[in-house]
């Protein structure tokens, strides 16, 4: 129980690194004791969940390592009965770093997976649909999906944090300079730079690099405080 309360908040309220080393220990504890599993499969599946989207963004966890832990988590959602649906949404993530002519076959098996108890939930989702139209170049498609997320009908731990981000970064790279400050302002009043967003303060930063300096330095001075305790080297990457 503790050591699940432990990778929660490290990966909602950390930079997960504590949460990819006590993992391997949490998982070993479960597989060993059986009379755990009826009260603790879902923790077990969450806890997996999280990782498998994390641990891509630890360059100290190896590409073998990170195939290992998909095909790990894919036999234990066949094995009990779970929706593949967050195995395809995870592995989308992972195949928009590394392998982009797979990635359409797996988003589409996706969308085929029916949703369970453990898949994120529909602002995440959203999100990851805005996420995917995006990356495959299509703007327009992912405002329209967007627009429940943009106009607070969905909305979680993350999102809309994540989205503006994600647009901001968007429409600053597309030159639309006004866009990029638009979606920078409203994503710097919902993450209020705390450390877990750390990633997103780096693209506010950025934004504010081309369009406002001056208020790009004041969020410098309050943030790399936070930057040096990091260990999630995507994150202090992006920062």
């Amino acid at each position: 129980f503790f050591r699940f309360e432990y990778i929660r908040e490290s990966i909602f309220h950390d930079d997960a690194y504590k949460a990819i080393i006590c993992f391997p220990e949490f998982l070993a504890i479960y597989d060993e004791h059986g009379e755990l599993h009826d009260e603790f499969e879902d923790d077990m599946m969450q806890a997996f969940k999280w990782v498998i989207e994390n641990v891509q963004e630890f360059y100290q966890v190896s590409r073998e390592d990170i195939d290992r832990y998909f095909a790990e988590y894919r036999r234990r959602c066949e094995h009990l009965g779970y929706s593949l649906r967050v195995y395809y949404m995870k592995l989308c993530r992972f195949l928009m770093r590394s392998d982009g002519e797979e990635l359409p076959r797996v988003y589409e098996q996706f969308h085929r997976a029916r949703r369970d108890r453990i898949s994120d939930c529909e602002a995440c989702e959203a999100n990851f649909d805005m996420e995917i139209a995006l990356h495959l170049g299509d703007t327009e498609k992912a405002l329209k999906i967007a627009a429940p997320i943009l106009q607070g009908e969905k909305r979680c731990a993350e999102v809309p944090h994540k989205t503006y981000s994600t647009l901001a970064e968007h429409f600053l790279y597309r030159g639309d300079l006004d866009e990029a400050q638009y979606y920078a302002a409203l994503c710097e009043r919902w993450t209020q730079l705390k450390p877990e967003f750390l990633y997103d303060t780096g693209t506010l930063l950025e934004v504010a690099s081309v369009m406002d300096p001056q208020h790009g330095w004041t969020m410098l001075k309050h943030t790399l405080s936070d930057y040096m305790a990091s260990r999630n080297p995507e994150s202090r990457l992006n920062y």
